[in-house]
């Protein structure tokens, strides 16, 4: 995941200094290789990823993953001079998923995709704390880019579709014939489990 700065001769990089740590967001001139570290994520985390920097490339907007499936929109400034600008800041608090941010043209909103799985377009205020928007169109919608004109928006649907399917075995480990087909939509089902008495399964589905 890359942004270029304006100018062309840097580029916004995720990079993790060692093995094991989160990847923070690093300026990386394409001339000298030089490194300027933009982000400092919590040990603990799994990194920033997704830079998107502003049409005036002052701010850079980017996902801070927690962990599997639990991820926030943040923002960091720039100085003139392509410093950091003091900490980052959160403009969004979903609980959720949510990643791929893109500037509007005038820099006054940002375009993201949250929910997992699965997830909607949304747009929130990049300035100041903002209820998040759902955009009416984007439904499975991820990666959304927007013209240079400002005027429109392309993005990425994402449908998926894996279903349950069991196999009877003759001893433990040894299947006696094919899977079969146990529960299916046009959706996802997926993490099975059966109750102790073994009577239901629970299942996660992503159908209506």
């Amino acid at each position: 995941y890359l942004a270029w700065m304006p100018q062309g001769k840097w580029l916004v990089v995720p990079i993790a200094q060692e093995p094991g740590k989160p990847r923070a967001l690093f300026l990386v001139s394409t001339e000298t290789q030089e490194r300027r570290q933009l982000t400092s994520p919590d040990p603990n985390d799994w990194g920033d990823f997704f830079p998107a920097v502003s049409p005036d490339g002052r701010q850079v907007a980017f996902a801070r993953i927690v962990r599997y499936a639990l991820s926030e929109i943040f923002v960091a400034g720039l100085t003139p001079e392509l410093r950091p600008d003091g900490q980052a800041r959160q403009v969004t608090s979903t609980n959720g998923y949510s990643i791929c941010p893109a500037w509007t043209r005038d820099g006054a909103e940002i375009v993201y995709a949250s929910g997992h799985p699965g997830s909607s377009l949304w747009r929130v205020a990049a300035a100041k704390s903002a209820k998040p928007l759902k955009l009416p169109f984007g439904d499975e919608g991820t990666s959304p880019v927007i013209s240079p004109q400002g005027h429109r928006l392309a993005y990425v649907r994402l449908l998926g579709d894996a279903n349950l399917y069991r196999i009877a075995l003759s001893s433990p480990g040894v299947a006696s014939g094919p899977p079969t087909r146990f529960a299916a939509s046009t959706r996802s089902e997926r993490s099975p489990h059966y109750a102790p008495d073994g009577k239901r399964i629970a299942f996660e589905s992503h159908r209506a």
